[in-house]
């Protein structure tokens, strides 16, 4: 069965942290539906209302109005996710940090060609409940990342954000993401 590993996730740094973020992303649609009206509050407030207002999905535009998802919305726009993939012979899992894996079922479809119709047909909903789950407070990815790489041990105390970002726009990774504390970092740097 051909597939491949599709990953959706934001990252603010340079283009290695990008590739690393990929290693362990994407389009969707504009909509001209009046959004004055709506406002969002809280730590994800800007996301909230990004994803509200470039997306034609009424569905993600539904549960994306009122600034909360709920788990039984998860649930919903995941299954519109899904059927979306389906209805073209794909297959989508996610793991538990919201990243997602496209299959073509009959092994001859493109999944990166079905990631720009179907990631985003529920209006992000689906990524932007992984990620407030993943970050909470949504505080700022390379802070995370830093932290965690100190607090398991890959770096000594001194190490900062800068030394990150740096590390980032280098040719040199001092971290092997086959290890696992690597790759939890990266993936889930607050453990949840």
């Amino acid at each position: 069965m051909r597939g491949v590993i599709l990953r959706t996730k934001t990252v603010a740094t340079a283009a290695k942290l990008a590739v690393v973020m990929a290693f362990l992303a994407l389009s969707s649609c504009g909509s001209s539906e009046d959004t004055q009206s709506v406002t969002f509050t809280g730590p994800w407030a800007d996301d909230f209302m990004f994803y509200y207002n470039d997306t034609n999905s009424r569905l993600g535009r539904e549960i994306l109005k009122d600034g909360i998802i709920t788990d039984m919305e998860f649930q919903e726009a995941m299954q519109d996710i899904v059927r979306c993939y389906e209805q073209d012979g794909f297959k989508v899992t996610y793991d538990n940090y919201g990243y997602e894996t496209v299959e073509s079922i009959d092994g001859s479809g493109d999944p990166s060609e079905q990631l720009n119709k179907c990631a985003f047909s529920d209006g992000g909903v689906v990524v932007l409940y992984y990620k407030m789950a993943r970050n909470p407070d949504n505080i700022q990815n390379e802070v995370l990342i830093t932290e965690c790489l100190v607090r398991v041990g890959l770096e000594g105390p001194g190490f900062t954000v800068d030394d990150f970002e740096r590390i980032m726009q280098s040719d040199q990774m001092p971290w092997d993401l086959a290890d696992g504390r690597a790759t939890e970092c990266f993936q889930n740097p607050l453990g949840h």
